[in-house]
């Protein structure tokens, strides 16, 4: 292949499989998606990349690659399978990476030709250079968490914005979270750890991204935004200035702190999804939910809409305590 030959990828997220076997795909999808686009960042630009959504694009199996990155999650890996086959059956060569990729990577690696268990920022370089010297290698690990400084710029103007019903970029300001639920595969990627990218490198990379792209909204896709209330405080007082919409991810304690509520809106929060998983407290102990306090939800909800903070829940059904009346 040559060391300085231009490499032709393709980064694909997968769709979720029906219990029929048939993948789930429409015309559109509710929000973009950042990992490809991500990937599509931290690889140089000499290189050609195509990012493509299986739920909302036809997947160009007949393409001329060099190589196919395919990101998976649990929900989605019987359909990265089914894809990957397809063009390892071409001799393409296939990456998998992300969680599913991480938790499981023996199981993994029989769907691919070399997987990445962990981070990519460590490894994905080594890994093209592999590949132009033809000597890729079967695991690449990221055995230290990356620096949170100078991470890459999403590239969205890969993406057809056409697909999207709802045009806020993602972006993250943290990775990991502080809680350790027993459901949850986020402490164990990321080893218990909670790690914060500088504030002004978060508004850095929003202002590049409003130039490029002309969009004024954003999703923070972090796990858990508000793990370190003095970080948050400071990130929502940068952000104040840059006139932009916000939504977000925090649990639901956060809502104890009411000045760290104020700053979050006064800096362009219009949305928080939250993990509530139970109504049951028997339930929240068990899973080890230890921030969730049932006798509190109706204060801290209340705390959101008295300030007309729109808000979603997650639940979660078939614990073993849930009961008729859950």
């Amino acid at each position: 292949m040559g060391n300085g030959k231009k490499l032709r990828i393709l980064f694909v997220q997968p769709t979720l499989m029906r219990l029929s076997g048939t993948p789930v795909q429409s015309k559109k999808r509710l929000i973009m998606t950042m990992v490809t686009t991500y990937l599509a960042g931290l690889t140089p630009e000499t290189d050609d990349v195509t990012v493509v959504d299986d739920k909302v694009q036809k997947i160009p199996y007949e393409g001329d690659f060099d190589l196919v990155a395919i990101t998976t999650t649990t929900g989605s890996a019987q359909r990265a399978y089914e894809i990957s086959k397809k063009f390892r059956d071409r001799k393409i060569p296939v990456v998998m990476g992300g969680f599913h990729a991480t938790l499981h990577p023996a199981d993994t690696l029989v769907h691919a030709d070399s997987v990445v268990v962990g981070e990519a920022e460590h490894v994905w370089q080594p890994l093209l250079e592999d590949l132009r010297a033809e000597k890729m290698k079967s695991i690449y690990k990221g055995d230290q968490p990356c620096d949170m400084k100078s991470l890459p710029r999403p590239r969205y103007e890969l993406l057809d914005l056409s697909r999207y019903r709802i045009h806020m970029m993602p972006i993250q300001a943290t990775r990991g979270c502080n809680y350790h639920c027993d459901f949850c595969e986020v402490p164990v990627v990321y080893d218990g750890a909670y790690r914060m990218r500088p504030i002004e490198d978060i508004v850095e990379e929003i202002s590049e991204q409003k130039r490029i792209m002309g969009i004024n909204q954003f999703q923070f896709i972090d796990d858990q935004l508000t793990g370190k209330h003095t970080f948050a405080r400071e990130l929502f007082k940068a952000l104040k200035p840059l006139g932009i919409k916000w939504s977000c991810l925090w649990t639901l304690n956060t809502n104890h702190d009411e000045e760290l509520l104020d700053l979050a809106i006064d800096a362009g929060c219009i949305h928080v999804n939250i993990g509530m998983e139970s109504i049951n407290q028997e339930n929240l102990d068990a899973i080890h939910k230890k921030q969730n306090h049932v006798k509190d939800y109706i204060d801290l909800l209340k705390a959101m809409e008295k300030r007309g903070l729109f808000y979603s829940l997650n639940l979660m059904f078939g614990l073993d305590h849930d009961t008729k009346d859950v």
